[in-house]
This record gives C-alpha cells, structure tokens and sequence, in this order.
C-alpha cells in the first residue's frame, strides 16, 4: 500500500498559539486512520502510550486523568511540563481531544506516560533519547500493565 500525504506547506513553526490563532484545523490524520471505525467494534486501547516528546507531566484536562504521572520522566535540565505544547497535543491525540464534535482519541483506554526527551524548542540529544527509551524498556509498571504492550 502507498501512503499519499496530502500537500502541504509550512511558512512558520507552529505552536499551539499559532493554531489556537488559526480556527479549526482539517485533521485529516484522524480522519486517515479512522478509529472511530475501531471504537464501534469496542477496541480502545489496551496498551501503555509513552510519548517521548518535549512533555513529561501535563495540566491538560484531556490528558491528565490518563497520566500514570508517578511514571513520568524527565531526561533533561528543564523545568517539568511542556514548554512547547507538541507533547501535550500528541498525547491529546491518543487520550481523546474535545473538539467540539465529542471525545476523538485513537486509544482513549489506554495510559500514558510522559517521557521527557525534548526541550522547549523541541531539540535534544540522542543521549536523553538513547535513556528515554531505555526508560520506557525497563520501566516496571502496575501490575495491571504487566501484560499490555508498550507504545512509543
């Protein structure tokens, strides 16, 4: 099968304010994966998120009641959260984003765990990437979580 992305162009690096600014945005990456098709079928995740990305733990009310916060990791000297606001919105993905339309996430069953990696401008080492995903390997979970895949 071929993936055909759609054209696009990019003029500035976007922030969540930059897309706040812009209205509704066509997320035509849900409307490609299509979940909802799984949902109807009463698949919603059953497997651990690790976002490795700029965030580590989140006040976002979407993603916060998925956190396994006592699992959150920071790998960089940076202050906890998400100074760039790309690891909140990944994880707003998997946990279920209110849009407006109703809860939209591709595994809104599913915990997450925020693995810090990236800073603010979202740059980092392969060192803090090398130990974030050691991290995400070696962690030892819940109970619960000991038999369910992990997802980077």
């Amino acid at each position: 099968m071929k993936l055909q992305l759609p054209p696009y162009t990019i003029d500035e690096l976007f922030t969540p304010q930059s897309f706040q600014k812009m209205g509704a945005v066509d997320d035509w990456g849900y409307k490609f994966v299509n979940p909802q098709a799984f949902h109807d079928k009463g698949y919603k995740g059953r497997a651990v998120h690790f976002v490795i990305d700029t965030k580590d733990v989140s006040d976002h009310p979407d993603v916060e009641p998925k956190l396994l916060k006592e699992f959150c990791k920071s790998f960089i000297a940076e202050p906890a959260g998400d100074g760039n606001g790309h690891g909140t919105w990944v994880a707003s993905r998997i946990a279920g984003l209110q849009d407006g339309v109703g809860v939209r996430g591709i595994a809104p069953n599913s915990p997450i765990v925020g693995v810090k990696a990236l800073n603010k401008s979202g740059a980092g080492t392969d060192i803090a990437l090398e130990q974030a995903i050691m991290y995400v390997a070696d962690v030892q979970l819940p109970p619960q979580f000991n038999n369910w895949p992990r997802i980077i």
